[in-house]
């Protein structure tokens, strides 16, 4: 009998991540259900790429089909399955797909490409805490694994770290001969540089409430939260950058979708940061 995955994934990277994990397992020949958000406008979903997904899946035997979270049903006898793969167990969508089925193992990947998820508050960390005793208690024989590709106190497994690096280079492939789009015209000359940012949550208010649905409160100029702890490792990279003779290496910035309208900020605030620090071209990519 063929093994059952239900996988509950938004991002790309997630999808992909954890089709790396299966890969690692050595677990093939699954009927697999991804499970993706409402929204399929996002530009990082993996809905957008669900073709090619399906057709990467099915190199290592799986039957993936790919179905909206709206659709999945709530009853505990809507679905059994083997494994369900989650990027967080105390999520809301992964609490709501853990109530919609009956699996025998649930297995936390972390989110993006599997971190831990050590890095919330101390806050979020207790209620967590408290959601997954919750879940635990009320499915006394279920069995729950931590299994995150960046684990905080412990070295990454570097087999799992190659699968992933194979996933993401087969799925490049495969879109490289999909897709007939027009690429955008960047020449990259030995010394350039890319930087990818991951998600930098903007700051717009100093206090807010919402009254009767509307957002109310004081606003401050939008800035970003732990942006310093991102530019003092910026900072140190460009500073370790060689120049080539009069002119300095070219840093290229690709931010993360969800901050397509936060490029003149991140532009204005790297700038002021590496100004006097080495002598670089910066270019902000588009989203």
């Amino acid at each position: 009998m063929a093994c059952t995955v239900v996988l509950v994934s938004s991002q790309l990277i997630t999808t992909l991540s954890a089709l790396a994990y299966l890969r690692h397992r050595n677990i093939h020949g699954t009927d697999l259900r991804v499970l993706s958000l409402e929204q399929l406008d996002h530009v990082h979903s993996a809905h957008a790429f669900e073709e090619v997904l399906i057709r990467l899946a099915a190199r290592d035997g799986h039957r993936c089909v790919f179905e909206a979270l709206s659709t999945f049903p709530e009853e505990p006898e809507g679905l059994f399955c083997d494994y369900l793969l989650l990027p967080r167990i105390d999520h809301k969508q992964g609490q709501a797909v853990l109530k919609g089925c009956s699996p025998d193992v649930v297995i936390e990947l972390g989110e993006s490409i599997g971190v831990e998820t050590k890095l919330y508050s101390f806050q979020a960390r207790r209620l967590r805490c408290r959601s997954i005793l919750h879940s635990l208690e009320l499915r006394p024989r279920l069995k729950l694994e931590h299994s995150y590709l960046v684990p905080l106190d412990r070295a990454i497994n570097q087999s799992r770290l190659q699968h992933f690096l194979d996933c993401c280079s087969d799925f490049s492939a495969m879109i490289g001969q999909r897709s007939n789009a027009s690429k955008p015209a960047i020449n990259f000359i030995n010394g350039d540089v890319l930087l990818c940012l991951p998600y930098l949550k903007v700051k717009k208010w100093h206090l807010r409430v919402e009254v009767f649905g509307r957002v109310k409160g004081i606003k401050c100029a939008q800035k970003f939260y732990d942006w310093q702890y991102f530019l003092t490792r910026v900072q140190s990279y460009v500073n370790g950058l060689r120049t080539n003779g009069e002119f300095g290496p070219r840093l290229y910035v690709q931010a993360h979708p969800k901050n397509h309208q936060n490029l003149k900020l991140i532009e204005q605030q790297l700038n002021r940061g590496l100004k006097g620090i080495c002598n670089v071209e910066l270019k902000v990519l588009p989203c």
